[in-house]
């Protein structure tokens, strides 16, 4: 299946407000367009909600069936999105994302809910789905969305379901195609491909491992006590498609029995019309100090999730380095650390955004228009 400005995937996405922090709860207005519709916008416990009717109506998306219980629907010409509230599952062209928090659509909190007879959605959810801008002005009362116009660029999700003895495996990957640099999107295509097949392999290795381990034991005349199950989900996630840049990130989940498996996330940063891999130094000016900045914005947002108790930190973070993982988001840089890294298995992949408004004048001025959000619709 093929999708086109594709937006919207991964293993498990985390969703995460946005510009929560000023607005308290209630009702506000929604502005899409030149459209206002009263009460569109809703802020729950912090979490931005977006009436989903005139969203999709300004983006030309209809939306059906709005029975609660039901799937949802969006159309628009041939792209089809499915979501699934009850199962927390989305499919887009053929690429089926697991989401967490989506919920079923009639529990207050969640990815869906209604209020008086109205669907809404969070709005990072659809923002990432749908490709948007969303802004809050506070003394308005008033949340403004703009559509994003991205890359033209044609996405094929090719996947791959294993059953092999001991292993089960779910592979989702990305094909790129379109008039961009032919030998540069091979390239990147290469890389995806290499990626998706190393994982398989890495879920074979576990696989035959676990079996040698169980009949060793059995050998001795015990039986193995753990789960004689070995699993991998492979999968992919669009984060960046606009301004002839594109930035992806790979998600490796391995199960080898035992208490639990993990993840290796693994982020690129390309240039479509080269097919440069760019690393964080390109982005940035030689001599503005950025190292220091992010370092600094890095620690301090560390520092609040600890206060706020909802991280603790095994190993004390100092410094990104020359060439840590991130990726480009629509607001801004993201920096991620892998499990064990310096917070706890529990803690996840921990992500700390730094926006392209707070960095303007360290750009590079081959990358200045990042922060300019030049490429919106009216």
């Amino acid at each position: 299946m093929r999708k086109t400005l594709a937006v919207f995937t991964a293993v498990l996405l985390i969703l995460i407000p946005i510009n929560c922090f000023a607005a308290s709860n209630g009702a506000m207005n929604l502005k899409a367009g030149q459209t206002i519709t009263q009460s569109g916008a809703y802020y729950n416990d912090g979490v931005l909600y977006l009436e989903l009717e005139p969203v999709c109506r300004y983006l030309s998306y209809t939306v059906t069936p709005a029975d609660a219980g039901s799937d949802i629907r969006l159309t628009n010409g041939s792209d089809t999105i499915k979501i699934d509230p009850a199962g927390n599952q989305i499919v887009k062209d053929g690429h089926t994302l697991n989401v967490s928090y989506l919920s079923p659509e009639d529990t207050l909190g969640g990815g869906c809910m209604r209020l008086n007879g109205r669907l809404y959605m969070r709005a990072d959810l659809l923002s990432h789905l749908l490709g948007l801008d969303v802004q809050t002005n506070e003394t308005q009362k008033t949340v403004m969305v703009r559509g994003i116009i991205q890359n033209v660029l044609n996405i094929e999700t090719k996947r791959n379901d294993l059953s092999e003895g001991l292993l089960t495996a779910t592979i989702q990957y990305p094909v790129l195609s379109g008039p961009w640099n032919a030998q540069a999107l091979e390239t990147m295509n290469g890389i995806f491909k290499q990626a998706a097949d190393s994982a398989v392999d890495q879920g074979r290795k576990n696989s035959k491992e676990l079996e040698n381990i169980a009949a060793i034991q059995k050998a001795s005349g015990n039986e193995y006590g753990g789960t004689m199950q070995c699993s991998v989900y492979f999968d992919y996630d669009i984060k960046y498609s606009q301004n002839g840049l594109f930035s992806v990130v790979l998600s490796n989940y391995q199960y080898a029995g035992g208490a639990h498996g993990s993840t290796i996330q693994t982020s690129y940063a390309f240039d479509l019309n080269t097919g440069k891999q760019l690393a964080l130094f390109d982005f940035m000016k030689k001599d503005s100090g950025y190292q220091k900045f992010f370092d600094a914005k890095v620690r301090n947002e560390i520092d609040s999730r600890v206060k706020e108790k909802i991280l603790f930190e095994n190993t004390p973070f100092q410094t990104l380095g020359d060439n840590p993982d991130f990726y480009l988001s629509g607001d801004g840089i993201t920096f991620y650390f892998q499990q064990y890294e310096y917070f706890p298995y529990a803690a996840g992949i921990q992500e700390f955004p730094v926006s392209f408004e707070s960095i303007s004048q360290m750009l590079n001025p081959s990358y200045s228009r990042l922060s300019q959000k030049l490429n919106r619709t009216a």
